[in-house]
């Protein structure tokens, strides 16, 4: 497993730069992000006070953040935010068998 470099700050600082969103925008998906790293270390680790950081490469942080950056600001489309999770969980279990 390859280790990450990326730590919050990181995070927050691309999410800034990228300036498709606004601060509270930002704000609101860096809280769904490391919700889900934090879900996802303590699945990885069998742990419940695992720390994301270091643990995921950061290829893998990098995928996650290009996913929720073009939805964060459009709350609208949340059944189509249903649909790709569906696709993205089916992506996920087919990559899971072959590994």
């Amino acid at each position: 497993m390859m280790v990450g470099t990326y730590e919050q700050f990181d995070i927050e600082a691309r999410l800034i730069t990228d300036g498709r969103l606004t601060r509270p925008e930002v704000e609101g998906l860096l809280d769904i992000i490391y919700e889900v790293l934090a879900e996802a270390a303590q699945r990885v680790t069998g742990s419940a006070d695992a720390d994301w950081q270091g643990l995921f490469a950061d290829e893998v942080i990098d995928l996650l953040v290009a996913l929720l950056v073009p939805i964060a600001d459009r709350p609208h489309l949340a059944e189509e935010i249903h649909t790709a999770a569906a696709v993205f969980q089916a992506l996920v279990d087919t990559l899971a068998r072959r590994s």
